[in-house]
């Protein structure tokens, strides 16, 4: 599996249909229930994973605990666009990034 975080990786080719790991790193803990990860395809189809369908894991970076969020997706189109959300329970966006994967036919 490729490892692709919220930025534009160039240097990796994938194919339609390849599965692909899109994670969220963080300095603190979240509760994956309040996270929404959002999948749109150049065809406009679109695809939301939420709470336990999101996987975490506890890392070190720098020393210091960290907590990866990701999904495994596979690539359904040329052009893929991938959001993070963090949803607070008060109703609005607390952290947001977005990447977008392209993929060989």
């Amino acid at each position: 599996m490729i490892d692709v975080t919220p930025q534009t990786d160039t240097d990796t080719e994938v194919n339609v249909g390849d599965t692909v790991r899109v994670r969220w790193l963080f300095n603190a803990n979240v509760d994956p229930e309040e996270m929404a990860l959002t999948v749109e395809g150049l065809d406009g189809t679109e695809r939301t994973f939420t709470g336990s369908e999101i996987r975490e894991e506890e890392v070190v970076k720098d020393d210091q605990r960290h907590w990866r969020y990701y999904r495994d997706l596979t690539l359904q189109s040329l052009h893929t666009t991938v959001r993070w959300e963090l949803r607070r329970k008060a109703g609005y966006n607390d952290a947001a990034d977005t990447t977008t994967i392209t993929a060989q036919p």
